[in-house]
């Protein structure tokens, strides 16, 4: 009924998007039938409107097998963005995100900057240069109810700031990685995603 709907509706002639994403909210490849019904009402609306956007999914990398991989590829996506830090940097996060390399025009590390991750952070930096990662996004941490006590046993020093939401500072720690990057002369792009940056 609401694909009915939505066959009869017409595009607006300016529908032009830049790029799609699945985000947010938890792990996507925990549903993948939502993203693939989505997918096949984007590319349809694609078709439609003579437009092809630039179509990403954030992912913790658990689940970002070769099966799956495979599966994003043939559904359109240009992108995959791993976040490292949530599986604590796993070996088999690592392994994914070097299949995904053979199926994407891009292959992006979006992770934050969380100082007990420190020493993993800079580990990290040859590893992904090694797998042909093309883009490294460094964010920060964003405090909510959900975490708040967690991040505050962890670092009871920590200082937040609002910008949108609450952010946890990261202590120069951002920039410290972007001067890694650019004294090693990594291949990779750096970008800054923090709050008052992308504002």
């Amino acid at each position: 009924e609401k694909a009915l709907l939505y066959k009869q509706q017409a595009l607006s002639d300016n529908f032009r998007p830049s790029a799609m994403s699945f985000s947010g909210g938890g792990e996507p490849l925990l549903y993948m039938d939502v993203i693939v019904s989505y997918m096949k009402l984007l590319r349809d609306i694609e078709r439609r409107a003579g437009h092809k956007p630039w179509y990403y999914l954030y992912t913790n990398g658990i689940l970002a097998n070769s099966k799956v991989l495979a599966q994003f590829k043939e559904l359109g996506f240009d992108e995959i963005r791993f976040h490292l830090g949530a599986s604590n940097f796993s070996k088999e996060v690592y392994n994914n995100l070097k299949k995904a390399v053979h199926y994407f025009k891009a292959v992006t590390v979006e992770t934050v900057a969380w100082e007990p991750h420190r020493k993993k952070l800079f580990a990290m930096l040859p590893i992904i240069e090694e797998i042909g990662v093309r883009h490294l996004n460094i964010c920060e941490v964003e405090v909510n109810k959900y975490n708040y006590k967690k991040i505050s046993k962890v670092m009871p020093q920590g200082k937040v700031y609002h910008c949108y939401e609450t952010h946890l500072y990261d202590n120069g720690l951002a920039y410290d990685i972007f001067e890694e990057v650019i004294r090693k002369k990594y291949s990779y792009s750096v970008l800054d995603c923090n709050c008052f940056v992308k504002s």
